[in-house]
């Protein structure tokens, strides 16, 4: 199996090109290069780089626009952009775009090996990260979302929050290992039926906080359509922690069915 990092060069300047590639291979990555944003965008779209030095100034358009499409797309390419210009304003635009680092031109072999070194740290910090139990928390507030987070009281969790609709659409996307639904009883239904039409959230276990939907008609039979576990506050809190903990010492088989009958 190959296991060199591939780099893409995006500059329209041939001999920058060759000798950022000969440095480049020397150093063991896998090279693709690129003169424009149009073939730099053939190239990821049939496979993504782990590392891209972009150019901000490219023939047929702007390498910060290219930057921006390249990290909503994927966002764990790591990208270093390059200008002759090192100016405020292009730092500024460049790292609001989504830019890893920055460096001049002419490039110095020295300070593009530190942000490839830096580039290095980032992905074992991803690997981490993605190591991490996943929450998703679906609440009506950032507030509420944060003293649940409290009352949880754990800290290596990678957390996701979802507050209006247009953030659960994107967290729905994504995989997660355990959902904390903490709303309105006009909002539950729709919720429960976005999260569990999800094909990454479908299986996962979904515990609701029942403190607010009470005595509420509307709700008979929902939790157990979607397979939803009602609990109390402490309840919630309590089954959350177990699970985090099962996932972190690789028992992640914790079975919620059962523990409690549906509303």
């Amino acid at each position: 199996m190959n296991s060199k990092k591939k780099i893409l060069v995006v500059d329209d300047d041939p001999m920058i090109r060759w000798t950022l590639s000969e440095a480049l291979q020397q150093w063991g990555y896998e090279l693709t290069e690129a003169d424009s944003t149009t073939k730099a965008l053939e190239i990821v779209q049939q496979d993504f780089p782990d590392i891209m030095l972009l150019d901000i100034n490219l023939p047929d358009g702007s390498g910060l626009e290219l930057l921006r499409n390249i990290k909503q797309a994927h966002p764990q390419t790591f990208v270093i952009m390059m200008t002759g210009e090192v100016i405020v304003e292009n730092t500024i635009s460049a790292l609001r775009g989504g830019a890893d680092d920055f460096i001049g031109k002419p490039v110095s072999l020295e300070e593009l090996q530190f942000a490839l070194k830096q580039a290095e740290q980032n992905k074992r910090r991803n690997t981490l990260t993605q190591q991490l139990p996943r929450l998703l928390i679906v609440t009506d507030s950032q507030l509420q979302a944060d003293h649940l987070m409290v009352a949880l009281g754990v800290n290596d969790i990678d957390v996701t929050i979802a507050t209006i609709p247009e953030e659960l659409q994107r967290a729905s996307e994504e995989e997660h290992d355990i959902v904390l639904v903490d709303v309105e009883a006009s909002e539950l239904r729709g919720i429960l039926a976005t999260l569990r039409a999800s094909p990454v959230l479908a299986e996962i276990p979904i515990l609701v906080e029942i403190s607010r939907l009470a005595l509420e008609p509307s709700l008979a039979g929902v939790m157990p359509q979607y397979r939803a576990m009602p609990c109390s506050p402490t309840e919630l809190v309590s089954l959350t922690r177990r699970r985090i903990a099962s996932m972190s010492t690789k028992n992640a088989d914790y079975d919620f069915a059962g523990m409690r009958p549906m509303l």
